[in-house]
């Protein structure tokens, strides 16, 4: 049995091969060797080989997470841009419409309920509505509206609906032809 080779004789070995010898193999070089055996490369070739696809690999990865970072960042910031110009028109249309928080307003739960008040209670008229219109303000006019929740249809061509109304109030109509799935509410 034959003794493997010391390192420090494979280390000596290595000091004197270059680095591309096989790069100085003739084209026929596999006639000269033994059956069955051909070039092997060397170990420290394929190690650094490794190496560097490994090294690779990670400065991929690492670019593929910066540029996901970066992509988020931005994303974050072009919502922060939106929320803030949308809080700058919000100022912009409170100032322009002379809002004031601390204005009075009719309580919840009455008729005119959340509408603004001159403090004693009184809600504005419609002609304070529409000069403030006149003025060049948007005003919106909440419709209350009921929906139909239950349709009962009859041999005749005569339906009977109930509605829900916003308030919790329900509203029983009957009629001939169409059934409307939508009606103002009448007690508004």
């Amino acid at each position: 049995m034959t003794d493997p080779e010391p390192p420090w004789l494979a280390h000596r070995r290595t000091l004197f091969m270059r680095y591309d010898a096989h790069h100085y193999l003739r084209q026929d070089y596999e006639r000269f060797l033994p059956p069955g055996a051909g070039y092997q490369e060397p170990a420290y070739f394929k190690a650094r080989r490794e190496r560097e696809a490994l090294a690779e690999a990670k400065a991929a990865q690492a670019q593929a997470e910066e540029r996901a970072f970066r992509n988020e960042l931005a994303a974050i910031r072009f919502e922060l841009l939106l929320l803030k110009t949308a809080l700058d028109a919000r100022r912009r249309w409170r100032a322009k419409a002379g809002f004031d928080p601390s204005q009075p307003r009719v309580p919840a739960g009455i008729p005119d309920g959340g509408q603004w008040t001159d403090g004693n209670g009184n809600s504005l008229e419609r002609s304070d509505r529409e000069s403030v219109a006149s003025e060049g303000f948007d005003v919106a006019y909440v419709i209350r509206i009921c929906i139909a929740s239950g349709i009962s249809r009859f041999g005749d061509g005569t339906y009977r609906v109930t509605y829900d109304c916003f308030d919790g109030r329900t509203i029983t109509r009957h009629g001939v032809g169409a059934v409307p799935g939508l009606i103002r509410d009448p007690g508004r």
